[in-house]
């Protein structure tokens, strides 16, 4: 069978009408793009057999381009905007076999992104980029990190609609410099250049771009934050500066996978995940009213790479992937049920943290193969407090024992 061939072809912020593509166009069998890209070909005057509309399954509309290619068909793929950015391009090339790379040839164009920093003269390699159009939360927190943002819109968050929810997470930013473009290389192309605060009052569609500027008072680092930045339950929360100090040895690598077990507010865990955005943290909880408070602090702190695993967690554990990191807040009557259970899951060169209030608990954690402990230590901290309505002293926290065990 003779070997077809697929041609992704991105339209960026204009439709190519070059004699190359007329070629591609009039030698497919078959033609996906979305409904307005289906359309300006039309206006072309070139038929092609077959056409489709990419669809919201757009995994199967993937699919159905590859085995049209493996049967010897030619295809011809216009993909809104650049075709491996959020695009459809990437969906294919997540499909594609070893065998499959003969096939299939991405045909880069001008980004929207590129466009708009050289219509504003402002260089952009400093630029970190994000976009919205996998929909869900947004990583507020990375976008306002960043010195220079750009953020994709899409349907369900628009540019204005981004700027809403950045200026509800951090008000501070208000009056950092920004600009929203819509429609950029038609003729209803936009831009508009002021303060985040006044560009989130501008209507606009989900073809559209925000980009934040230099300047504005970013959010501080997630370090050690206050406990009453947490919503908690009964105060039970890993106190601030314990905190500090977990995150500080556990040394969380850039990527890979966290366990947070007993995550109760989820502090830890958030933290991890706020100081290393592409690390993913798997908070394991038993209660369902604490995993909602996981899920709400996650919101509030504007991350995203968290995702909250409720149950015991002796029956959770054995259906989530192989861990980098391993943290144990809380365990209770179960932790050496726990500890025998997490450990052997460690990938090469991870280690697990524990910690301990009550004696109870150190107790089992010393006594829990020694041979595998690599460090135990104290801390104590003591807090500024009032003593007999004008006096001042230092009160004594409770003692804290952490525990690190490597296989």
């Amino acid at each position: 069978m003779p070997s077809g061939t697929v041609h992704i072809i991105s339209c960026g912020t204009s439709f190519p009408e070059n004699a190359a593509f007329f070629t591609l166009l009039k030698q497919a069998d078959a033609l996906y793009a979305s409904s307005p890209l289906l359309e300006r070909c039309s206006s072309t005057g070139v038929l092609v057999p077959k056409q489709h509309r990419i669809s919201a399954q757009a995994r199967q509309d993937a699919q159905a381009v590859l085995t049209a290619a493996r049967s010897g068909k030619h295809v011809v793929v216009l993909a809104s905007g650049d075709a491996l950015y959020h695009g459809f391009g990437g969906t294919i090339a997540s499909l594609m076999q070893p065998e499959d790379s003969h096939l299939v040839t991405f045909h880069p164009s001008v980004t929207a992104f590129q466009t708009l920093f050289h219509k504003l003269r402002l260089p952009w390699q400093d630029a970190r980029l994000f976009s919205a159009h996998h929909g869900g939360h947004l990583p507020l927190r990375e976008i306002c990190d960043a010195a220079l943002a750009v953020v994709y819109g899409g349907t369900q968050h628009t540019a204005q609609g981004i700027a809403r929810a950045i200026l509800d997470f951090a008000p501070a930013m208000g009056q950092r410099c920004a600009v929203l473009a819509e429609m950029l290389g038609t003729a209803e192309e936009k831009i508009m250049q002021g303060e985040l605060q006044e560009l989130a009052k501008q209507p606009c569609g989900p073809t559209s771009i925000l980009l934040l500027l230099e300047g504005g008072t970013p959010p501080v680092l997630a370090l050690g934050l206050p406990e009453d930045v947490y919503t908690r339950e009964r105060n039970l929360i890993t106190a601030s500066d314990v905190r500090a100090v977990c995150l500080a040895r556990l040394r969380l690598p850039a990527r890979g996978l966290l366990w947070d077990i007993g995550a109760g507010s989820g502090s830890v865990g958030l933290e991890a995940a706020a100081l290393r955005p592409q690390l993913h943290v798997m908070s394991v909880e038993l209660k369902p009213e604490r995993c909602a408070m996981v899920e709400h602090n996650c919101t509030k702190l504007g991350i995203t790479n968290v995702t909250v695993h409720p149950g015991h967690a002796l029956e959770v554990l054995p259906h989530l992937p192989d861990p980098d990191r391993i943290f144990l807040g809380g365990g209770g009557k179960d932790i050496t049920a726990l500890l025998d259970a997490c450990l052997p899951r460690l990938k090469p060169g991870g280690f697990m943290l524990a910690i301990a209030v009550t004696l109870e608990t150190f107790h089992a954690l010393y006594a829990w193969q020694p041979a595998l402990r690599r460090d135990v230590t104290t801390l104590n901290f003591a807090r500024e407090a009032v003593l007999a309505e004008k006096m001042h002293h230092f009160q004594q926290q409770h003692t804290i024992y952490l525990f690190t065990f490597a296989p």
